[in-house]
């Protein structure tokens, strides 16, 4: 694998056991040092457990990370189960488990390529990052937001990162992640995005007439929903 994929930082170390029981001594340490279930009122301590989501979002819960980051992520959820047993009578506590979303097997089973957030946001911070301020706050599926303070410092606009990612092609977007008979090399130079649009374009829109458009290339929005209008 090319070194420069290699995950550097906090990045490389995310989601392995070690970090995840790290986590668990630091809840025990909670418990020993803040007044949980003293007094008359009701506490309530909320936990994030995020290298599961994390492993699951870079390497799929396919991968054998995955199951290493559940398997100690369950170990540690015992280990509060028991710190509230041993704490606190039984109807005393109540601890609740939940998560925010699934997830699908890789994108390559159905024959499509991935889209990697992660490298993304790496090429943009090399290509444009100029400022004391970071310029990439977060990339999700949908939308790459910037910093305004990093924007404003440098000059770059959004026009600008937006036309260039309309070029960004799908062998450019190559991270660690992607093992070797995911990789569709015969769409290396193929566009990744069939469209971007920059906030400032979007922000015009609110007070165009949108008839000139036409009717779209849909009839009616599948479920049901009434068209969007500004």
């Amino acid at each position: 694998m090319d070194d420069r994929y290699t995950l550097k930082g906090k990045k490389a170390l995310c989601c392995t056991p070690p970090i995840i029981e790290y986590q668990g001594d630091i809840i025990e340490a909670t418990f020993d040092s803040e007044p949980i279930g003293e007094g008359p009122n009701t506490s309530l301590l909320y936990i994030n457990v995020k290298a599961p989501d994390y492993a699951g979002h870079v390497y799929n819960y396919l991968s054998l990370r995955q199951k290493f980051a559940l398997l100690e992520t369950d170990r540690q959820i015992g280990r509060v189960a028991r710190i509230l047993e041993e704490r606190f009578a039984p109807g005393e506590y109540v601890l609740i488990v939940t998560a925010d979303h699934g997830q699908c097997p890789t994108v390559n089973l159905s024959g499509g390529v991935r889209l990697d957030p992660i490298q993304i946001q790496e090429d943009l911070e090399r290509r444009y990052d100029r400022s004391v301020f970071s310029l990439i706050e977060s990339v999700v599926p949908s939308e790459i937001y910037l910093s305004r303070r990093a924007m404003a410092d440098t000059g770059i606009t959004d026009a600008e990162i937006a036309a260039w990612l309309r070029d960004y092609r799908y062998g450019d977007n190559i991270g660690p992640y992607v093992p070797e008979e995911a990789i569709d090399r015969e769409r290396f130079d193929q566009p990744i995005f069939a469209a971007v649009f920059p906030t400032s374009y979007l922000e015009r829109l609110a007070s165009a007439d949108l008839s000139a458009y036409g009717p779209g290339v849909f009839e009616s929005d599948p479920l049901g929903l009434p068209p969007v209008t500004w």
